[in-house]
């Protein structure tokens, strides 16, 4: 190497231009690695536009540091010089530098963080080294601590106990109208309790008519293929199984199909109809169930208010009426398939004029003129 080396060019740190960087990798060394293994990214930082980040995909790890010198200091700046070796002349070019971090000690840093408090490890080591005392004050300090699993239990239960109506923002208003509107149309002079509501008024007899392959298909698939959560919906398919494939199963196979997506619609806790999935089983019904069930009075279309949730379990509870031959139904599966408390399942079926037997927890329909009236004011939530 000669003595003197000429300098032939240097180059200038633009602002918000990218330049090598020099990488230093913490916690280890890097193995050999080839181009087709290695892949590095620069990322600009969302809070600070001046801040930038690497990350660096290499031998199956994923390294990762934040990028210093992204703009030059007044005071230091940081350049490399990199010399020919054959024409005896140097480059000086501006660098960043990052150190990297393999993303396996932020998993780590993590549980640390996650590890015991400073007060439950005084209270294990106070439990297991000390004496009579100490641990019945541990004990009792541990009965006084709330599980977390516990609360969100009960704050379920909760919710689901105030999924058809609540008392916080609730209207006492004149529902006659209101409860025309979310049951299905019915003879109110029916004479005979079959007479009191017409399976076309609550299915469309058109999608019923479309729903033949459908009903087929339920009919001969084993109970464990059907896609249908509800235990009391997969019992009442199960046992008209066990029957022929008479007209009238089928029919009622149809409107189990229904009633399915109206219970997904019930369960459901999204605001827009367009984006849940109501069933499994038929594109058509789903469709049918968005279209039928949305709030007409919302300004956004397909949305799904406390009036769809009212309005699906009232025809919910019809058709579970329709698919028995006594014209009856047991409250207190309903109430499990529905999360909510029975009480407020016998009040919704009140309204489609289902009242309790005597001593029992069954639910039979009966005729309009021999319903006790409903209370004129009647709490109900009001729409969201």
């Amino acid at each position: 190497m000669k003595e003197k080396v000429e300098i032939e060019k240097v180059y200038t740190r633009k602002k918000n231009g990218v330049v090598p960087t020099l990488m230093k990798f913490q916690n280890g060394k890097l193995a050999a690695f080839t181009k087709e293994n290695i892949e590095f990214t620069r990322l600009r930082c969302k809070e600070d536009a001046n801040k930038f980040g690497a990350l660096l995909m290499a031998n199956g790890s994923l390294y990762q540091g934040l990028i210093n010198n992204t703009e030059a200091s007044e005071l230091t700046d940081t350049y490399i010089c990199v010399r020919n070796k054959r024409t005896n002349k140097m480059t000086i070019v501006p660098i960043d530098q990052v150190n990297l971090r393999n993303t396996i000690y932020g998993g780590l840093d993590q549980i640390k963080k996650s590890s015991l408090s400073d007060d439950v490890t005084k209270m294990t080591l106070l439990k297991k080294f000390g004496g009579r005392k100490a641990s019945r004050f541990v004990n009792d300090q541990e009965k006084m601590r709330m599980d977390i699993s516990v609360v969100q239990d009960s704050l379920t239960e909760t919710v689901n106990e105030s999924m058809l109506d609540a008392d916080d923002g609730v209207d006492q208003v004149d529902n006659t109208k209101y409860f025309d509107s979310i049951r299905p149309p019915c003879n109110k002079d029916a004479e005979h309790v079959r007479d009191i509501y017409k399976i076309s008024d609550v299915v469309p007899t058109e999608l019923m008519n479309r729903m033949e392959e459908e009903a087929k298909t339920v009919y001969q698939t084993s109970l464990d293929q059907i896609p249908i959560s509800s235990e009391y919906l997969k019992q009442t398919i199960a046992s008209i199984q066990q029957s022929t494939a008479s007209v009238e199963n089928l029919q009622r196979l149809k409107l189990i199909i229904y009633m399915d997506s109206l219970l997904n619609l019930i369960k459901s806790r999204v605001r827009s109809l367009n984006k849940a999935e109501l069933s499994q089983i038929s594109e058509k019904v789903e469709n049918n169930v968005r279209e039928r069930f949305s709030d007409p009075n919302s300004s956004a279309s397909g949305s799904r208010t406390a009036f769809s949730t009212e309005k699906a379990l009232c025809h919910f509870l019809v058709l579970a009426f329709l698919i028995n031959d006594k014209f009856e139904a047991d409250a207190s599966i309903l109430s499990q398939e529905l999360n909510a408390p029975r009480a407020k399942v016998i009040k919704y079926a009140h309204i489609v004029y289902g009242l309790p037997k005597s001593r029992t927890s069954i639910l039979a329909l009966k005729l309009p003129n021999k319903v006790p009236p409903l209370p004129t004011k009647f709490a109900r939530r009001k729409k969201t």
